[in-house]
């Protein structure tokens, strides 16, 4: 039984082999998981809030309902993984590995997911405010009735992703790859669209209010 340590000491995993353990419930406040190999393990309703989890293996892994707030999960590589309604508020996604993985009704506030990859990964519903998306690869992505307002997108990679009713009002899509999306009843007002690509996107009854759109007009 893996609990937590108490005081101001962190117990320390890092480079362990943790794989397809049943790790439920566990409490590893701050711990150090740097490296862990996570892989197919079952850590639903966890609760890793300001562990370092940075470069582990999380393919596969369960962390439906887990607490990773204030996680370090920089280049983290969780692709496949079940992260349904986790809570994901102020943890550093920076260059993780998300393709595939499922991620829906998640908050992400204060989250930085900066050049992470989400391919592919099922985010409906989820809480991406004000996110930190810059560069970010996602390719596919599921984002309907995502809250993405005030999101920063630019330069990120939304190539055929689902942005159906995905409110991203005052969001920076600048220099964003939106070829192929599908942009239906999306919120985009007040969002810079400059030198976005929106060539081949199914657009149908957008908000555009007061958008900047491509060529840096405004919309009325």
């Amino acid at each position: 039984m893996i609990a937590a340590v108490p005081g101001d000491q962190m117990l320390n995993l890092a480079g362990f082999d943790l794989s397809g353990l049943d790790l439920s419930k566990v409490v590893l406040w701050r711990a150090n998981l740097t490296g862990a190999n996570l892989t197919g393990a079952s850590l639903y309703h966890a609760s890793l809030c300001n562990a370092n989890l940075s470069g582990a293996n999380l393919t596969g892994a369960n962390l439906n309902h887990a607490n990773l707030s204030n996680a370090d999960l920089t280049e983290a590589h969780a692709g496949g993984a079940n992260l349904n309604q986790a809570n994901l508020s102020n943890a550093n996604l920076t260059g993780a590995y998300l393709y595939d993985s499922k991620i829906t009704e998640a908050s992400f506030i204060g989250a930085n997911l900066y050049r992470s990859n989400l391919g592919y990964a099922n985010l409906t519903s989820s809480d991406l405010t004000n996110v930190n998306l810059c560069d970010a690869n996602l390719v596919n992505a599921n984002l309907g009735d995502a809250d993405m307002r005030g999101a920063d997108l630019q330069g990120a990679d939304l190539r055929s992703a689902d942005l159906t009713k995905t409110n991203l009002a005052n969001a920076n899509l600048a220099r964003a790859d939106l070829g192929y999306a599908r942009l239906v009843e999306t919120d985009l007002s007040g969002a810079s669209l400059r030198d976005a690509n929106v060539g081949n996107a199914i657009i149908s009854d957008p908000n555009l209010t007061g958008a900047i759109m491509p060529d840096g007009t405004i919309h009325s």
